[in-house]
């Protein structure tokens, strides 16, 4: 667990935020882009990856092409095919509208096709020979016929000498690189207005037939879904994800504006009032099946503003979790069982009114470590001990929403009646913290270390001089920021809590999540 734990925080570099001014390749009908000379050399490992928009073309019109056909994925009529030495339908269709995102992998055991970050086809690899051959993004590499080109738009192209694993495929899809990460050896943005690569000087991408390079809006491509719920009769359930008086983690991102102070507003309720937790105008409180609302520490989470909830229970311990921070324990023993409900409980009362996000659910215990360190970090589903989990990207009007972890209960919407009555899919992008991917991916760059963390007020970094250090909270906002430090940084004047420290050096920009104790 700790070791996916890691992993999920480390690949989750973060975008470099300045989406207005991001730029895209536009093929037209007839436009490409062509490299001069070969990404890739010999048999070898690779992933391949872009982001593409249009549905012309004929099933084999090429993404993303290599000379000599080594290797091609076509996406002409909606459809993702690859190319091997054969032909290969993955099965997927239904892509001619909007943005997506596809990535093929090889670890000279299997391919792997990954279409928006999920897993869709895998076949036994075959020798591919990559030396001499240029690689084409729009056009086959070899015979530059009509019937072969891919007449859309591209963004965010890469080549890696190395399989990302389905972890690393499900996050760096939604984030750009700067160009230094392991294994990345072809990095086109088209940021700059050209097909320069941005890892090396060499393997430049030239533009031919007249394409056109535009601006777009990357955060279009990887906008952040929520469920909205009105306050009036919207509520969210599953059947039994824990029961009786086993320990649990449950988490939600939440934002509300409400100022009521007479009603139990609920993120999280059982029948019978076996466990329920709710915020009262922006104190939250806690119900366990006996007894009286328990207000927890802190205030003001009302403020319209992205916060994380965290409720755990350890035995007769529960311990409840704001931003990564405990606000309030308590003492119970629970006998849970029937339905779980999110926004809302059993009965017409006291519904949640703003939206959530992230819901998750776990059969086992949450760290506060583990708690603080990863409640702005997607997950990939298939986390040890995780039940349930929405994040609640893949907007559907089906009453009922899939549940990310494999055969788990599906989630239920429900209200009075109606497609615009019960919960619904709304914008809930989060405030991206700019910083880098250098201590994620790169083997050839050190590693930013800091000690102690969680830190009371001294915090010691493993880099001796550093040009800037920057502090941010869990909302993006910095709160801290000193030039030209040493290695040492004295944080005594924050407050207790999950933070993003930037650290700016010759070197690199690097980033790690400190917790500021008491």
């Amino acid at each position: 667990m700790k070791k996916q734990l890691l992993t999920l925080m480390l690949i989750a570099f973060l975008c470099n935020g300045s989406f207005a001014f991001n730029k895209a390749i536009n093929t037209y009908s007839s436009g490409y882009g062509a490299t001069s000379t070969y990404p890739l050399t010999g048999v070898c490992a690779f992933t391949l990856e872009t982001w593409f928009n249009g549905s012309s073309g004929t099933t084999y019109a090429r993404l993303i092409s290599f000379s000599n056909y080594a290797f091609e994925i076509a996406g002409g009529g909606g459809t993702i095919s690859i190319y091997d030495g054969s032909w290969r339908a993955t099965g997927v269709t239904g892509m001619g509208s909007g943005w997506h995102h596809v990535a093929v992998t090889n670890d000279l055991t299997n391919f792997v096709v990954y279409v928006d970050g999920v897993q869709v086809y895998t076949k036994a690899s075959v020798a591919r020979d990559f030396t001499g051959q240029v690689m084409n993004i729009g056009h086959d590499a070899k015979v530059h016929t009509a019937n072969q080109r891919f007449p859309g738009k591209f963004d965010e192209v890469r080549v890696w000498n190395r399989a990302l694993s389905a972890i690393e495929i499900a996050i760096v899809k939604t984030k750009q690189a700067l160009g230094t990460e392991s294994g990345l050896v072809v990095y086109y943005d088209f940021n700059d207005g050209t097909g320069t690569n941005k890892v090396s000087n060499t393997h430049h991408l030239t533009l031919a037939s007249s394409p056109a390079i535009i601006t777009t809006n990357f955060i279009d491509y990887i906008k952040d879904w929520g469920m909205s719920y009105d306050g009036t009769d919207d509520r969210t359930y599953l059947a039994t994800p824990i029961t009786g008086n086993n320990n649990f983690t449950f988490e939600t991102q939440f934002k509300t504006t409400s100022t009521n102070p007479s009603t139990h507003s609920r993120f999280i309720s059982f029948p019978s009032y076996l466990c329920e937790v709710a915020i009262v105008n922006g104190v939250i409180q806690s119900y366990m099946g006996s007894g009286t609302w328990v207000a927890c520490s802190g205030s003001g989470f009302n403020d319209g503003q992205w916060h994380h909830l965290g409720v755990t229970k350890n035995g007769t311990a529960v311990t409840i979790y704001v931003d990564g921070v405990v606000v309030g324990t308590r003492s119970a023993t629970l006998n849970l069982s029937s339905n779980m409900y999110f926004g809302g409980t059993s009965v017409s009362t006291d519904y949640f009114v703003g939206t959530l996000d992230e819901i998750r659910i776990w059969n086992i215990v949450r760290t506060k470590d583990e708690i603080g360190l990863n409640f702005n970090t997607e997950l990939a589903g298939n986390e040890t001990g995780l039940v349930a989990y929405w994040d609640f990207n893949t907007a559907t009007g089906a009453t009922n929403i899939s549940n990310m972890v494999n055969s788990g209960t599906a989630l239920t919407r429900a209200g009075a009646g109606g497609s615009n009555n019960y919960p619904q899919f709304v914008d809930a992008t989060k405030n991206e913290i700019a910083t880098s991917t250098n201590e994620i991916l790169s083997a050839n760059e050190s590693v930013l270390t800091v000690y102690p963390n969680p830190f009371t007020s001294v915090i010691t970094l493993n880099i001796p001089s550093v040009n800037k250090v920057v502090v941010m909270d869990a909302a993006g906002k910095a709160v801290f920021s000193v030039n030209n430090s040493g290695s040492q940084i004295d944080l005594s004047s924050l407050n207790a809590g999950t933070y993003f420290m930037n650290v700016y050096s010759d070197q690199a920009v690097q980033t790690a999540i400190v917790v500021k104790q008491q």
